[in-house]
């Protein structure tokens, strides 16, 4: 036999390499050249309703986006892909003006024109207080909270902002049907 042919270690690992690289590779190219599989989705606690397990979060690319990005083409880029879990929090600055909007491109605020209620219904939308208070004088809270009453005094207040923000003017007004499936409190601290 050709010592040149002859198999050893090396050339085994090369050859083993090279073959395990072209097995990765090919299905990779012919996925392209189909539709892709819907994202993967659970029942959401004891809610009944299924979410993505890969869901879109409302800080980082979303609140604190280079100026050369549109955080409103993340979000309408997730839903494209399949997303239907949407986290946000008044807490993220800009992030949930950047959901009103996607929101209101994608025919998602209650009121208007080619309201979309079927495509609403078909996401999961959260976000966040760091006030504490759903009802009280939130004397307390404005000391111990670190927004400093700026947004309100209770839970209730940063759920009205939530909802203008994502469905409304962003100045206190939100039309009637606006909704957020899940509103929860930040942190503990």
């Amino acid at each position: 036999m050709n010592q040149s042919r002859k198999m050893n270690r090396r050339r085994f690992v090369a050859t083993t390499a090279m073959a395990a690289a072209a097995t990765a590779i090919i299905p990779g190219i012919a996925a392209g050249c189909k539709k892709k599989d819907p994202l993967m989705k659970r029942v959401f606690g004891k809610t009944g309703f299924e979410v993505t397990t890969f869901g879109l979060g409302g800080q980082a690319s979303i609140q604190w986006t280079p100026d050369d990005v549109d955080p409103v083409k993340i979000i309408l880029k997730a839903f494209d892909m399949g997303v239907n879990y949407f986290d946000t929090s008044n807490l993220y600055g800009p992030s949930q003006l950047n959901f009103g909007k996607a929101f209101a491109s994608l025919d998602l605020i209650p009121g208007k024109p080619g309201y979309n209620e079927e495509l609403r219904k078909s996401i999961w939308l959260t976000s966040k207080t760091h006030l504490r208070l759903a009802k009280g004088d939130g004397e307390m809270e404005r000391v111990n909270n670190w927004t400093n009453g700026e947004q309100g005094t209770h839970t209730v207040d940063d759920l009205r902002r939530s909802l203008s923000q994502m469905f409304g003017d962003g100045s206190g007004s939100y039309p009637e049907g606006a909704y957020i499936d899940l509103m929860l409190i930040h942190n503990l601290n």
